[in-house]
Parts: structure tokens; C-alpha cells; sequence
């Protein structure tokens, strides 16, 4: 993967599940004010397509990977937290 490229990290860290997937629509459609948009398919999203929309591709991968932090469940949140603590655990 090419680091140097945002937009690459962020489809990445998107299609990170198993039959994840995202879809970049064609800039010249009409998006109702933003010039671009983006479709994701995902677990948190019931594995129905949600559509972003934003001013350049990347906006609207942000608010996809905003979106999927939010709706992250729980437990996850919780595995988080401890992998944290975990890792942090004898640091002044």
C-alpha cells in the first residue's frame, strides 16, 4: 500500500472486513452540491451501500471512516480501550 496516499489509507482501513467494499462514483454526476461521492458496504452498515458525499474523494472518505468509528459496537470500543492500557501499562 502506498502510505504517501491518503486516499489509499482510508480505502484500506474501509475494506479492512471481509467483504467490505467501496465504491468511488463518477465525479461529473450531480450530487446535490458536493462533487463527490463515495458508496461503502460493510458490516456497520447492515451490509447495505451508505453514500457519502463531499467536496473532493477524501472528504467523503473521512466522514465514511468517522462514521464507521462511531458505530463501532461496544465491545470493540472496550478491546480497544484495554489493548491501550495494555500497551501503555509501566510508562511513567
Amino acid at each position: 500500500m502506498n502510505t504517501d496516499c491518503p486516499e489509499c489509507t482510508a480505502i484500506a482501513a474501509l475494506v479492512a472486513n471481509e467483504g467490505a467494499s467501496v465504491t468511488i462514483f463518477c465525479g461529473a454526476a450531480d450530487f446535490g452540491g458536493s462533487s463527490s461521492a463515495i458508496g461503502v458496504t460493510d458490516d456497520w452498515t447492515g451490509w447495505e451501500p451508505r453514500t457519502f458525499y463531499g467536496d473532493e474523494v477524501l472528504d467523503c472518505l473521512h466522514k465514511a471512516m468517522a462514521e464507521k468509528k462511531a458505530r463501532a459496537s461496544p465491545k470493540v470500543r472496550r478491546l480497544a480501550i484495554v489493548a491501550v492500557l495494555d500497551a501503555t501499562e509501566g510508562t511513567p
